[in-house]
């Protein structure tokens, strides 16, 4: 399965995106926090986005995403179930996977979680609470 709907590949180069990034308050200790000013990624599968956040590692690489949208709409899971298997669901939180990447969406806090898995598990923590 295709992971290009994905608008930030995990491993990407901090300075490939570095004009396009302002500094946020850390969300995890040891990794860096920013939220995404490009004018590139203003939807995430044709809804709109409230902002986005990008959590590197040293100011290297890219290790987690985090996607606030404006709202989380019945037809998002759809969409993503043509691109991963829902593997869990609760009342606030769906767990989707393919072979490259676990995904999650958080109804609550309306957004969509991927990255590296060590590194969500951490994020999670913060939006969940």
């Amino acid at each position: 399965m295709k992971t290009d709907i994905l608008p930030f590949p995990i491993g990407m180069e901090y300075e490939n995106l570095e004009f396009d990034l302002e500094i946020l308050p850390d969300r995890i200790k040891g990794y860096d926090s920013y939220i995404y000013v490009g004018k590139e990624v203003k939807k995430f599968l044709n809804h709109s986005t409230d902002k986005i956040e990008l959590i590197f590692y040293c100011d290297e690489f890219l290790q987690a995403v985090v996607i606030f949208l404006d709202e989380i709409d019945p037809n998002l899971k759809q969409e993503l179930l043509k691109y991963f298997e829902l593997v869990e669901e609760t009342d606030n939180l769906s767990t989707y996977q393919n072979e490259e990447i676990q995904l999650y969406t958080l109804k609550e806090s309306r957004a969509i979680v991927y990255g590296n898995p060590d590194v969500i598990s951490l994020v999670l923590s913060t939006l969940l609470c």
